[in-house]
Formats: structure tokens, C-alpha cells, sequence
């Protein structure tokens, strides 16, 4: 479904698109142009491939120099 309207994030009068980083039901209507919508998602990427830490259970990889 697309919309008409003001951009919740930029405020240009443009087509609205659903944001990516909110679950659709919690979005009554799209609110977002496609230029937001695309930094969303590549925000949404970036914080994917954050280094995050990795529990002591998970077994090590050989790039880790465990393994020899």
C-alpha cells in the first residue's frame, strides 16, 4: 500500500512507504519516503553487523587461532 503525504522523517511531500525497523502492526499507515526508508534499512544493516559479544559456549573458529 503506498499513500501520499508529508515524510514522518524528512518532512518532503512524497510517496510514503512502511518504515522497515517497525513491525507493521504497529504502523496504522506507510509515513516514510523511499529516501528514508532506504536509510533506514541501511542503518538497521549497519547495526546488524556490529560486532556483538559472542557467548564462552560457542565453539571457536580456526581463524581464531584455536586450532592449530
Amino acid at each position: 500500500m503506498s499513500l501520499y503525504g508529508v515524510c514522518y522523517d524528512c518532512g518532503k511531500h512524497a510517496t510514503l512507504r512502511y518504515k522497515p525497523d517497525v513491525a507493521l502492526d504497529d504502523q496504522p499507515r506507510p509515513s516514510v519516503c523511499n529516501v528514508c526508508r532506504s536509510r533506514r534499512e541501511e542503518r538497521m544493516i549497519e547495526q546488524f553487523r556490529e560486532d556483538r559479544a559472542v557467548s564462552p559456549y560457542v565453539p571457536r573458529t580456526p581463524d581464531e587461532g584455536d586450532y592449530e
